[in-house]
């Protein structure tokens, strides 16, 4: 078992943040490095968006949840009349990032030296729309878009885009938001490779460790 566990790959991490009393329209989301940005609406009716190739090794999505008191989370739609009358519910938006390393390039044993994705994730202020410095195109689009998809609807010659998009890149980081600290969220990373018991603790798949353990 344990040389298995040595020779093992990952193929795909989900991490997920929620975000208690936010909604996906509370803010803009962009993803450093993104060139694709889309709106969805998935088989149940939740909207939200998602940044980056889902064939790339990093994308993130955003949509909202919502979870009655007490319950567990659920959908919009799975929601009794009784629990919105009550108002016994808490509502939150979800930033999950799906991480799928290049083949066999990262080993289950390093799962630990994961970089942390949420250091590529930024939150931005929704009245960025409104800055009068931004192009028009830019600022129309990001009204029913993302960022991403916004970024490559500017328009003119290949100079006068990179010129806006310099421009818009500018401004971006006066309407920053920082509703969470990466590094305090990232370093809880540890306790859930803890949580997966013996595969997320390589240092007990020598014998050596284990009969010193027991």
């Amino acid at each position: 078992m344990y040389s298995v566990l040595k020779a093992s790959w990952v193929t795909r991490v989900d991490f997920a943040l929620d975000l208690y009393g936010y909604s996906l329209n509370d803010f803009y989301l962009n993803l450093e490095g993104a060139r694709i940005g889309a709106v969805f609406d998935d088989e149940n009716g939740v909207a939200g968006i998602r940044l980056g190739s889902v064939r790339s090794s990093l994308y993130v999505s955003n949509y909202d949840k919502i979870t009655p008191v007490g319950h567990g989370e659920a959908e919009d739609n799975d929601l009794t009349a009784m629990d919105v009358l009550a108002g016994s519910y808490e509502r939150f938006t979800r930033i999950e990032l799906r991480i799928k390393p290049m083949a066999r390039s990262m080993m289950l044993k390093d799962l630990i030296f994961l970089n942390n994705p949420l250091k590529g994730v930024s939150l931005y202020r929704r009245d960025l729309k409104y800055d009068p410095g931004l192009p028009s195109d830019f600022t129309t689009e990001l009204d029913k878009g993302t960022i991403p998809s916004a970024l490559s609807k500017l328009t003119g010659s290949s100079r006068a885009v990179r010129k806006s998009r310099k421009a818009v890149l500018g401004q971006m980081p006066r309407y920053e938001m920082e509703l969470f600290d990466s590094d305090k969220v990232w370093s809880y990373w540890r306790d859930c490779l803890e949580e997966m018991g013996v595969l997320g603790q390589p240092q007990y798949w020598e014998e050596r460790n284990r009969r010193r353990r027991g």
